[in-house]
């Protein structure tokens, strides 16, 4: 298991870094260009290596997609009034944020039936909590996440910037 946490210098900063406390994994950055001039649900997501930031991706929550590693993941709702988006990771295992409003989400391993199933949890978000400011937001990420930890990484900064958005009133669903 590993736990990052997000930290940036104000809750409207346009970048936050995703820092493990694990040093054997890598820091991860994410940029959101600020101002009414661009879209605000845009975020580029890089990975530090070495002290060298790599492109990873962007998580666009309007186009519902995620680009990690040059692969395109779609983020599909579950069913037609769920907050819970679905997708297909590159080790073929269907994968769906359960989320729990405003609070976070948990990544799950999506049976054959089409439920998630809570006995494999992938990772867990914790968003700031309105009445926690101080605590900053965390993902942990279990040892099943960890051979596709770059697009849970990815996911979960998609997932986050949809929680901040439906928080604000700015998402249409």
């Amino acid at each position: 298991m590993v736990v990052f946490t997000f930290v940036s210098e104000s809750s409207h900063a346009g970048h936050i870094e995703l820092v493990p406390e694990d040093s054997r994994y890598s820091t991860y950055a994410m940029d959101r260009r600020t101002g009414w001039t661009h879209e605000r649900d845009d975020i580029s997501i890089s990975k530090i290596v070495d002290g060298t930031s790599r492109p990873l991706g962007i998580a666009s929550v309007k186009s519902r997609t995620v680009t990690c590693n040059e692969h395109t993941i779609v983020m599909r709702r579950s069913h037609a009034w769920s907050l819970s988006d679905v997708f297909m990771a590159s080790n073929g295992l269907q994968l769906k944020w359960k989320v729990r409003y405003t609070l976070g989400a948990e990544l799950r391993v999506v049976n054959d039936d089409a439920h998630s199933d809570p006995s494999r949890t992938v990772a867990v978000y914790k968003s700031q909590l309105v009445w926690r400011p101080k605590a900053p937001p965390t993902l942990v990420v279990h040892e099943e996440g960890l051979p596709v930890l770059d697009e849970v990484i990815a996911t979960a900064v998609y997932i986050a910037r949809r929680l901040v958005m439906l928080n604000e009133g700015n998402e249409e669903y």
